[in-house]
């Protein structure tokens, strides 16, 4: 809704739609932030349910995976259809398909020794699946926070801080923000569309993609939850959101970003955004209330959520498949993610870890250029200190520039971004994460 012309006493609504509005946004954040005791368990609704459901789902994560490949497959060529678009999309479907048939060959036992391995393809196959429950259950509640207002609000009143601090328009804030909730996908596709709308120029557009687009808040409950700290779980989302933002703000002004023209997409009329100087609270309540009235019956946004979800889902789980089999592979078979992690030794040690720590956290961060379920798998079972469980929870968030779903989601799209300036986002962001998350792990803890 434009601001010039917003009128922002909310009286202009419906009563359903104010209630709407409270109450949607209230479960919402009930069901991630508000812990409670729950058959033994203190932890969050939404970790609650994901652990009443998982011994019903858990002995057929291999099936899962099966028929999310079946799903995949259907999707890529005969729904959606784009897979021949350019170079990118061919790729992308050609790993989903790979990823799709290895699920097939995993749950029908079809396939060479070393694949069929407990430790490669059907721990994949068992570790996908499990990433799934997750993440499923977790975009169906994120449903409540993401489509009824409360994101669009917020992002009213964040609008002022956008522009000095990240040089990006206040409209960025709520892209920011659904991203941050729901997915980078969901954040690069509302981008680019605006992008080629003429409402960000080409720096603004990086910006948004490389420094506010991560995982979904789903995925970081999945490690909090693998690494057993559930109880740090408000201090580990709190922590994730503000180092992300330093780390956008330190980014912005270094290479590549900071090279990045203000030039708007070829053919696009750049459309400037107004500022909201008055009745910024009220402005922020009326655009929830609109949005929340707009968005039709709750039970059909649940639906459509979890479609769009399920979706984006086994298209990640089916190149999950295909680049956690390599990495296995890898990490059994050749040194190399030990070697790579030396890189990041003098950081780790700088901040304080201990040296058994490092030994683990530093072949972590150098799987996380690949994918960063393997790389915070390799910290689960291990004898690892709290404050580099705290570091493996919270560094896929702040990093997030893997190439096994944030690649093909960005590179699929006209937004200004190239292979090399993923490559250099990455290892800068690891290190300033190292740097800033590493530090508060060991004062903390």
């Amino acid at each position: 809704m434009n601001d010039e012309t917003m009128n922002s006493d909310i009286r202009q609504f419906k009563t359903s739609s104010i209630l709407k509005f409270f109450l949607a946004s209230l479960f919402g954040l009930f069901a991630f932030f508000v812990r409670f005791d729950f058959n033994g368990q203190n932890s969050i609704l939404v970790d609650h349910i994901v652990s009443f459901v998982r011994p019903y789902v858990s002995p057929n994560y291999l099936l899962m995976m099966f028929l999310f490949g079946i799903f995949c497959v259907i999707d890529t060529f005969f729904i959606k259809k784009n897979w021949n678009k350019n170079f990118i999309s061919r790729t992308i479907a050609i790993v989903t398909t790979i990823g799709s048939i290895m699920a097939a060959l995993i749950y029908f036992q079809i396939g060479p020794a070393f694949f069929l391995d407990p430790e490669i393809g059907p721990n994949a196959s068992i570790l996908n699946g499990i990433a799934s429950l997750t993440v499923l259950v977790a975009g169906i509640f994120l449903t409540f926070l993401v489509d009824f207002g409360l994101i669009e609000a917020v992002g009213v009143v964040l609008r002022p801080l956008m522009r000095p601090l990240f040089k990006t328009p206040g409209r960025a804030s709520v892209i920011a923000l659904s991203a941050f909730l729901g997915n980078f996908s969901m954040g690069h596709i509302s981008t680019n569309i605006l992008y080629k709308d003429g409402k960000f120029n080409k720096k603004e557009a990086a910006i948004i993609a490389l420094g506010f687009c991560t995982p979904s808040v789903g995925i970081m409950l999945l490690f909090t939850n693998l690494l057993g700290m559930m109880e740090y779980w408000n201090l580990i989302f709190v922590t994730s959101i503000l180092v992300t933002l330093l780390i956008t703000f330190i980014m912005i002004r270094l290479y590549p970003l900071n090279k990045k023209t203000l030039d708007y997409y070829e053919g696009a009329t750049p459309s400037y955004e107004p500022e909201v100087k008055v009745k910024v609270f009220k402005t922020a309540l009326s655009e929830g209330v609109s949005v929340a009235e707009k968005a039709g019956p709750v039970l059909k946004r649940l639906v459509t959520t979890f479609l769009m979800t399920l979706r984006v889902v086994t298209n990640m789980m089916m190149s999950g498949i295909f680049v956690l089999v390599v990495g296995l592979l890898l990490l059994k078979y050749t040194p190399i993610f030990t070697y790579v992690g030396y890189v990041f030794w003098p950081f780790f040690k700088i901040v304080g870890f201990a040296s058994t720590d490092i030994a683990i956290i530093m072949q972590s961060a150098s799987m996380s250029f690949l994918d960063i379920y393997l790389s915070v798998l390799i910290g689960v079972g291990q004898d690892l200190s709290i404050g580099a469980k705290f570091f493996l929870c919270l560094y896929p968030m702040t990093v997030s520039v893997f190439v096994s779903g944030f690649w093909p989601v960005v590179l699929s799209t006209d937004l200004p971004v190239k292979p090399l300036d993923l490559v250099i986002t990455w290892f800068l962001r690891m290190i300033l994460t190292i740097l800033i998350v590493g530090l508060l792990a060991t004062l903390i803890f």
